[in-house]
């Protein structure tokens, strides 16, 4: 599919996927892999491995494959070099172009060595015909391999798996051609990219020497009318956490119980300075928001009723896909109302540790809190509230 004069998208859309990475959900995706033509031609990353016999299809029918001699890899995760081997033994001509910490990590996926260009020693690529591609290192985006293209006679990035989405409509390129993929950037976002923000806010700076009119990620749409709103979008969900005193309280309450626990101990958190972001795990909330406001907070509270002797799945929602590298450290506190056995503080705290938080001892009431169950929740979030100032101070 053309996206400029000598420039165009090979890759396949798989709008069947439910779940990515084993534990990510989507509602589909795309593997975007590019063709740059010059004197000579560039594969910019390849697809999944099932997908190969398409990828194949759409590469043949654009240039004859003896003209490829470079493959691009941006990343060497296994979405985007699924298919390098097999493409590689198609075109024995072609040399890998990819950096040093992508080249040895290629050579344990294949078990095999690489002959490639080492980005970062040769800096751009000369296709001929006025098209050329310049490298730009980008690590812990979201891999220490990774690297981002750049070609000028387009003004065009490929930003690997910065600036992407998993979000699919079939037969359907650029993001003014589809529907608002936008929530499902940020939730890519907050998943895979935000535990590298300061990553992030250096590749942002370094990009603002390039002039951009297109960026093509490797999954989700090619950016050209929302490009300027994505990358301000990465200024902000980038940004350092809060400097003033800050706690997510997030809880899902069955009748009401779990949430007057709560309320009374935002009551006490908020007596003692705190600024608390309150956040009902209901159905259709949303819960990219409420993985940003606790990546982003000093202190998690999490509260949840028990019902089949857990918490309930609007709390895993969250929980599940909180990363250890933005939670380490910080204080941790569960609680929720019970009928008859009352694990879920318990199975809260369990991935408190996993997180690498430090929870205080949690709060779980017989079905309906009391007046003085209510004090005692009051009085936990005010000395809560003393070891989130420790933490900021």
């Amino acid at each position: 599919m053309k996206i400029q004069e000598n420039l165009h998208w090979i890759g396949v859309y798989d709008p069947s996927l439910k779940i990515f990475d084993v534990e990510m959900p989507t509602n589909g995706t795309t593997y975007n892999s590019y063709l740059v033509r010059g004197e000579v031609a560039a594969v910019i990353d390849t697809v999944k491995a099932g997908f190969y016999e398409s990828f194949l299809n759409r590469l043949g029918k654009l240039t004859p494959l003896s003209l490829v001699k470079y493959v691009v890899v941006n990343h060497t995760e296994p979405d985007h070099t699924g298919s390098l081997g097999r493409l590689l033994a198609e075109i024995p001509q072609a040399k890998v172009v990819c950096t040093k910490t992508a080249k040895n990590f290629l050579e344990a996926q294949f078990n095999r060595k690489f002959d490639c260009l080492i980005a970062e020693e040769i800096g751009r690529l000369d296709l001929g015909g006025g098209m050329v591609l310049e490298f730009v290192k980008a690590p812990f985006l979201h891999w220490p391999d990774a690297m981002v293209t750049y070609l000028p006679a387009y003004e065009t990035l490929f930003s690997c798996d910065a600036f992407g989405a998993h979000y699919c409509e079939e037969g359907k390129l650029f993001d003014d051609e589809m529907g608002d993929h936008f929530p499902a950037a940020r939730f890519y976002y907050e998943a895979i990219v935000s535990p590298f923000n300061p990553h992030v806010r250096k590749a942002l700076s370094l990009l603002e020497n390039h002039q951009l009119s297109l960026i093509c990620p490797s999954h989700g749409p090619i950016l050209r009318s929302r490009l300027k709103e994505m990358l301000q979008h990465y200024a902000e969900w980038s940004k350092e956490v809060l400097s003033f005193p800050s706690a997510t309280l997030l809880f899902s309450s069955a009748y009401g119980n779990t949430e007057l626990l709560a309320k009374a101990l935002r009551k006490g958190l908020e007596e003692e300075g705190i600024s608390v972001k309150e956040i009902k795990a209901e159905h259709g909330f949303d819960s990219a928001a409420a993985i940003e406001s606790a990546h982003n907070s000093h202190a998690l509270l999490v509260g949840s009723p028990t019902i089949t002797a857990d918490a309930v799945g609007s709390i895993w929602e969250v929980l599940g896909h909180l990363n250890p590298i933005r939670m380490k450290g910080k204080p941790g506190l569960a609680f929720g109302s019970y009928g008859w056995s009352g694990e879920a503080v318990k199975s809260i705290e369990s991935r408190f540790d996993t997180l690498g938080l430090k929870p205080v001892e949690g709060m779980k009431v017989n079905f309906v809190p009391t007046e003085n169950d209510l004090a005692a929740a009051r009085e936990l979030g005010k000395n809560f509230a003393l070891q989130i100032k420790e933490r900021v101070s």
